[in-house]
């Protein structure tokens, strides 16, 4: 039986070694672009990919607060429709996270995301919420 435990531990350490991390968590660390769709223009996206950029909106969408057992709804239509693209390996296409962002006037200008991967709703804080704004609808 020991040997049995024995030769899974190996295995399982084997496996994680071979296939990485496991990639369901959106780790902001590889961050190394953003295509900005703004909702009610018509034309091309925008591409965020300059580092300082990049490195400012992977700081404001770590402080997003999420809400998981909240309803995957916006409250009206979203301003923003950003695509996330993560390298986790130079070897491997970029994994692609989509967020639709609404800006709310009324409410302090804070901000409502949605993480449709993971069907979660979030917010940021007045703060990041209007840096966010600044970057993405320049």
């Amino acid at each position: 039986m020991s040997k049995l435990i024995r030769s899974f531990a190996c295995l399982s350490l084997s496996i994680s070694l071979l296939f990485g991390c496991n990639k369901d968590e959106t780790d902001l660390d590889y961050l190394s672009r953003v295509d900005v769709e703004i909702t009610d223009k018509e034309g091309p996206s925008e591409m965020i990919t300059e580092d300082e950029s990049v490195e400012e909106l992977r700081e404001i969408f770590q402080k997003i607060k999420w809400d998981e057992d909240d309803s995957v709804q916006m409250p009206r239509k979203e301003d923003v429709k950003a695509t996330l693209f993560l390298r986790y390996n130079e070897n491997e296409p970029e994994r692609l996270v989509e967020y639709s962002i609404s800006f709310h006037q009324q409410d302090d200008n804070r901000a409502t995301i949605i993480d449709h991967d993971k069907e979660y709703v979030g917010a940021l804080d007045q703060e990041n919420s209007t840096r966010l704004k600044e970057i993405l609808l320049k």
